[in-house]
Protein backbone atom coordinates (compact mmCIF):
# COMPACT_ATOMS: atom_id res chain seq x y z
CA UNK A 1 0.00 0.00 0.00
CA UNK A 2 2.64 1.89 0.25
CA UNK A 3 4.79 0.98 -2.77
CA UNK A 4 6.80 4.95 -2.99
CA UNK A 5 8.05 4.90 0.35
CA UNK A 6 8.99 1.44 -0.08
CA UNK A 7 10.74 2.16 -2.59
CA UNK A 8 12.70 4.93 -1.56
CA UNK A 9 13.85 2.81 1.46
CA UNK A 10 15.26 0.30 -0.45
CA UNK A 11 19.88 0.48 -0.44
CA UNK A 12 20.06 0.15 -4.33
CA UNK A 13 23.77 0.26 -4.00
CA UNK A 14 23.93 -2.30 -1.66
CA UNK A 15 25.67 -5.85 -3.68
CA UNK A 16 26.14 -8.75 -2.44
CA UNK A 17 28.25 -11.87 -3.18
CA UNK A 18 25.99 -14.49 -4.61
CA UNK A 19 24.75 -17.47 -2.99
CA UNK A 20 25.70 -19.59 -5.65
CA UNK A 21 28.67 -20.13 -7.93
CA UNK A 22 28.53 -21.01 -11.36
CA UNK A 23 30.27 -20.24 -13.99
CA UNK A 24 28.46 -19.20 -17.61
CA UNK A 25 29.34 -21.77 -20.43
CA UNK A 26 27.72 -19.48 -23.45
CA UNK A 27 24.95 -21.93 -25.18
CA UNK A 28 25.13 -24.61 -22.89
CA UNK A 29 22.96 -25.20 -19.83
CA UNK A 30 24.80 -24.56 -16.66
CA UNK A 31 23.13 -26.21 -13.08
CA UNK A 32 22.72 -23.68 -10.79
CA UNK A 33 20.41 -25.64 -7.81
CA UNK A 34 19.50 -29.36 -7.78
CA UNK A 35 17.97 -31.62 -5.26
CA UNK A 36 16.28 -34.88 -5.22
CA UNK A 37 13.14 -33.25 -5.99
CA UNK A 38 14.12 -30.69 -9.30
CA UNK A 39 17.00 -29.20 -11.06
CA UNK A 40 17.66 -25.15 -11.97
CA UNK A 41 19.90 -24.37 -14.82
CA UNK A 42 21.20 -21.48 -16.77
CA UNK A 43 21.53 -20.77 -20.48
CA UNK A 44 23.08 -18.02 -21.73
CA UNK A 45 21.67 -18.17 -25.62
CA UNK A 46 23.72 -15.91 -27.86
CA UNK A 47 23.21 -18.52 -31.12
CA UNK A 48 20.67 -21.06 -32.23
CA UNK A 49 20.89 -23.87 -29.70
CA UNK A 50 19.19 -27.48 -30.22
CA UNK A 51 17.92 -28.77 -26.69
CA UNK A 52 17.27 -32.51 -26.51
CA UNK A 53 15.00 -32.69 -23.55
CA UNK A 54 14.44 -36.78 -24.20
CA UNK A 55 16.93 -37.77 -21.46
CA UNK A 56 14.39 -35.92 -18.89
CA UNK A 57 10.99 -37.57 -17.33
CA UNK A 58 8.84 -34.44 -17.07
CA UNK A 59 8.11 -31.15 -18.50
CA UNK A 60 10.64 -28.24 -18.70
CA UNK A 61 10.21 -24.76 -17.51
CA UNK A 62 12.19 -21.84 -19.35
CA UNK A 63 12.04 -18.53 -17.81
CA UNK A 64 13.40 -15.64 -20.14
CA UNK A 65 15.39 -13.38 -17.23
CA UNK A 66 17.08 -11.23 -19.68
CA UNK A 67 16.68 -10.70 -23.69
CA UNK A 68 14.20 -12.63 -26.19
CA UNK A 69 14.12 -15.51 -28.04
CA UNK A 70 12.62 -17.99 -30.24
CA UNK A 71 11.21 -21.54 -29.09
CA UNK A 72 11.35 -23.67 -31.97
CA UNK A 73 9.74 -27.28 -31.33
CA UNK A 74 9.99 -29.87 -34.00
CA UNK A 75 6.34 -30.09 -35.44
CA UNK A 76 5.32 -27.24 -33.12
CA UNK A 77 4.21 -23.91 -33.69
CA UNK A 78 7.27 -21.70 -33.11
CA UNK A 79 6.76 -18.62 -29.80
CA UNK A 80 8.44 -15.84 -28.94
CA UNK A 81 9.61 -15.42 -25.18
CA UNK A 82 10.63 -12.17 -23.63
CA UNK A 83 12.01 -11.17 -20.55
CA UNK A 84 9.48 -12.09 -17.98
CA UNK A 85 7.59 -14.80 -19.51
CA UNK A 86 7.87 -18.13 -19.16
CA UNK A 87 7.23 -21.35 -21.12
CA UNK A 88 5.94 -24.65 -20.17
CA UNK A 89 7.26 -27.45 -22.67
CA UNK A 90 5.46 -30.56 -22.30
CA UNK A 91 7.27 -33.79 -21.54
CA UNK A 92 6.05 -35.32 -24.93
CA UNK A 93 8.39 -32.54 -26.47
CA UNK A 94 11.62 -33.85 -26.60
CA UNK A 95 13.78 -31.24 -28.96
CA UNK A 96 13.75 -28.03 -29.41
CA UNK A 97 15.93 -24.89 -30.95
CA UNK A 98 16.35 -21.93 -28.82
CA UNK A 99 17.22 -18.68 -30.79
CA UNK A 100 17.94 -15.46 -29.92
CA UNK A 101 17.02 -11.75 -31.12
CA UNK A 102 19.69 -10.84 -28.84
CA UNK A 103 22.12 -12.32 -26.26
CA UNK A 104 19.72 -13.65 -23.76
CA UNK A 105 19.48 -15.88 -20.39
CA UNK A 106 17.01 -18.24 -19.65
CA UNK A 107 16.31 -20.20 -16.75
CA UNK A 108 15.76 -23.88 -17.47
CA UNK A 109 14.10 -25.79 -14.62
CA UNK A 110 12.74 -29.42 -14.34
CA UNK A 111 11.11 -32.23 -11.85
CA UNK A 112 13.77 -35.55 -11.45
Amino acid sequence: MHIEQALKAIDYSFIQEPKINYQILPNNSVELVSCQYFTTNIIEVTTTIEKDYGYIDSFVVLICVKGKVMIEPYLQESVELNIGETILIPEEINNLYIKPFENSTLLEIYIK
